[in-house]
């Protein structure tokens, strides 16, 4: 296991280093702070929030797609 601090989470991440403390303050990444405040991330826990927020965010709701959400099938739907 490899540690990183705050400055070199955020290099990785492509942060700023407040948004990367927010993260290891907040729990979000699994990180220690030594007693002079200063924060290490374990590279794991990096590693692994790195591809919980890699995916995608799914499908874009657009009248072709968002049907299903309304209760309105194509099916049921009728034209003209």
């Amino acid at each position: 296991m490899v540690d990183l601090t705050a400055t070199q989470l955020a290099e990785r991440l492509g942060v700023t280093t407040r948004r990367a403390r927010d993260l290891l303050r907040s729990e979000e990444i699994t990180a220690r702070q030594l007693a002079n405040g200063m924060w290490l991330a374990d590279s794991d826990a990096v590693a692994r929030y790195e591809v919980s927020t890699s995916r995608g965010s799914g499908r874009t709701l657009d009248a072709a797609t968002a049907w299903g959400c309304s209760g309105n099938s194509p099916a049921s739907i009728q034209t003209g």
